[in-house]
């Protein structure tokens, strides 16, 4: 928790330095908050470095990002509706009740 913070905070300078608005909060959002603690699961239960296979999905996260921008892929999200936002939504608070009652069984 401690080092996301840290990563906002400098990630939240420099991005307000450059975006014009000294203003903008970014914040980690909740699909986020889930990806990070299931990619920890995963690197738990096989012994795999955390840092070095988070950095590993962020290049992957890359590639994918800069063919999507060759090949102009944000002209699909024509065809998404108001209901696939919804169903995100509920996938988010699913993940979130889930992870709360693991929680509580747990203890």
């Amino acid at each position: 928790v401690r080092k996301t913070i840290i990563g906002q905070s400098i990630g939240g300078v420099i991005y307000s330095l450059f975006a014009g608005s000294p203003l903008v909060i970014p914040l980690t959002t909740a699909p986020l908050a889930i990806f990070i603690s299931v990619i920890r699961g995963i690197c738990d239960d096989y012994n795999l470095d955390f840092p070095a296979f988070y950095a590993c999905i962020g290049l992957w996260n890359c590639f994918f990002l800069i063919l999507g921008g060759i090949f102009n892929v944000s002209l699909l999200m024509k065809l998404f509706k108001r209901s696939t936002e919804e169903v995100i939504a509920l996938f988010i608070s699913i993940a979130f009740v889930v992870d709360a009652v693991k929680g509580t069984v747990k203890n």
